[in-house]
C-alpha cells in the first residue's frame, strides 16, 4: 500500500483490517475504493495544471517564432486560461 501513496493512517487502518481476515474485506475495499476517488482527484487536479503550462508553451513558442509577444493577437492567444481551484 505504501507505493500507491497512501497516507500513513490509511494503511495502518488497512493492517489492522488485514489482522482481523476475511470478515474485513469489504471494508478493505471501500477504503481502497475512497484511496482511488483521492488520487483521481489529485491527478484531474494536476491535469488542469498541466493544460495551462501547455497553453503557456504553445504561447511562447509563437511569440519565439515571430520575435516578439506583441505580434500575437489576443483573438489568436486569448488570456482566459485560469485555473479555477475546485473548493
Amino acid at each position: 500500500m505504501k507505493y500507491s501513496i497512501m497516507p500513513i493512517e490509511q494503511i495502518k487502518e488497512f493492517v489492522v483490517l488485514n489482522s482481523q481476515g476475511d470478515c474485513t474485506l469489504y471494508k478493505r475495499l471501500e477504503l481502497i475504493l475512497k484511496h482511488r476517488e483521492n488520487v483521481q482527484k489529485k491527478i484531474d487536479g494536476l491535469n488542469k495544471y498541466m493544460e495551462h503550462i501547455n497553453y503557456k508553451v504553445d504561447y511562447f513558442t509563437m511569440a519565439c517564432e515571430l520575435g516578439t509577444e506583441k505580434e500575437l493577437k489576443k483573438q489568436q492567444y486569448p488570456n482566459h486560461f485560469y485555473i479555477k481551484e475546485d473548493k
